[in-house]
């Protein structure tokens, strides 16, 4: 089974950016890891809490990590 990407976001770019990996995002938010990285990948569409924690932790603002917002 192929997975497409719909919901293309800028979470590993900035994350990266910023030095952190899934693990460091992880304390930062309480997000599972392995919900992260799917989120991440664009497999999970994140609640509106997860995208609020996320760009809290990356000190970004929501529109620019998950544009479709």
């Amino acid at each position: 089974m192929i997975k497409i990407n719909v919901n293309k976001n800028h979470m590993k770019d900035i994350r990266y950016h910023r030095g952190l990996t899934l693990d460091d995002l992880y304390l930062m938010t309480g997000i599972w890891q392995p919900r992260l990285s799917r989120i991440e990948r664009g497999i999970f569409k994140p609640k509106q809490e997860e995208k609020e924690k996320i760009s809290e932790a990356l000190n970004s603002s929501i529109v620019v990590i998950f544009p479709e917002s």
